[in-house]
């Protein structure tokens, strides 16, 4: 019995050692514990389908001074609304997309929505998009947005499209590592995968635990970050076949609702952009790149509102520009 239990002892101190010497290996090489980025801010709320909304009332926002103001509903505040508009407007345009199409770090009377809103008096403009949406989120908004809004006026869809939006419709290792809850657990997002026969299979939002101790020890978060990307790594490249996916069925949802759909091109490689653009002269998708004149890279950050890259007022005037004179010359207002 003693010998048993002397190798028992063994065995046991040996694993600990071992642990031991892992943890200070992954402490050297500085792996750090799981710190939250807390994706899920004041600005918003859980929703089951979506994954999160924008909660209703003023937000503070981080990368300048300026205060959104998110209106019951969950949409951004749009200004320059004459008050007979919303009882009888000539038409309806609703503004969907993640945080550049919402205007994250402008004032409401900067955004997209407000500065058409400015531009079309007769019409009402309705900006229901949500930082951090991908195009397969935007998707599933515009299914619930059709179905529940009855409109007796002609309707027409923007939906601002830009590249990282690309990975979040696959739920990509990148974006899911930067999701997490007040709570402290990670968070994937509704996305789309693409099975083995080429049909693509749709995953609901959901909340999973991290491993016990990964906020304290060096060698349990490297465990739990390499779980995650191997059970993740195939998803990028299927991103962008995700996001023609998602314009094509969004394009057709609006045929059959008989509203309008434009693709609002406003960030991306060369490379994506003529993909997209492809994609939607073969699908006879309406298209719009809003950047043509700009660099694809501007040293300087000029056109960003703050630090966090998002868009300042003057980048978001050249787009309401080139949409105004697209909307006016093809007759949609």
């Amino acid at each position: 019995m003693r010998k048993v239990a002397y190798n028992v002892a063994c065995v046991v101190g040996s694993v600990l050692v071992a642990l031991l010497a892992a943890e200070a290996i992954a402490r050297l090489i500085h792996v750090k514990p799981e710190q939250p980025i807390r994706h899920m801010e004041n600005w918003a709320e859980f929703d089951p389908s979506l994954g999160w909304r924008v909660r209703p009332g003023p937000h503070p926002v981080d990368c300048e001074q300026n205060e959104m103001t998110i209106e019951p509903g969950g949409l951004r505040k749009t200004t320059g609304r004459p008050s007979t508009n919303a009882a009888s407007p000539k038409a309806v345009i609703i503004v969907l997309g993640g945080s550049w199409g919402l205007g994250y770090g402008v004032k409401d009377e900067e955004t997209l929505a407000s500065q058409l809103q400015e531009r079309f008096p007769d019409v009402l403009v309705l900006n229901h998009a949500c930082p951090g949406y991908g195009t397969y989120q935007n998707l599933l908004k515009l299914q619930g947005l059709l179905s529940n809004e009855k409109f007796n006026v002609p309707v027409m869809v923007l939906y601002e499209l830009g590249d990282h939006q690309v990975l979040r419709n696959v739920a990509g290792y990148e974006w899911i590592r930067g999701l997490s809850t007040y709570d402290g657990t990670h968070f994937e997002p509704p996305h789309l995968l693409q099975d083995h026969s080429g049909r693509w299979q749709q995953y609901p939002p959901r909340k999973y635990n991290l491993l016990s101790l990964a906020d304290k020890s060096h060698l349990i978060y490297f465990v739990q970050d390499r779980l995650l990307y191997y059970r993740t790594k195939d998803r990028n490249g299927q991103g962008e076949d995700a996001t023609l996916y998602c314009l094509s069925e969004m394009n057709k949802l609006c045929k059959a609702h008989s509203t309008g759909f434009l693709t609002l091109f406003v960030y991306g490689t060369p490379e994506l952009l003529e993909g997209i653009q492809a994609h939607c002269k073969a699908s006879d998708i309406a298209f719009l790149n809003c950047y043509p004149d700009i660099p694809w890279k501007h040293p300087d950050w000029f056109l960003c509102a703050g630090t966090s890259g998002h868009p300042n007022a003057r980048l978001i005037k050249l787009w309401a520009d080139r949409v105004s004179e697209y909307l006016m010359a093809n007759s949609q207002m």
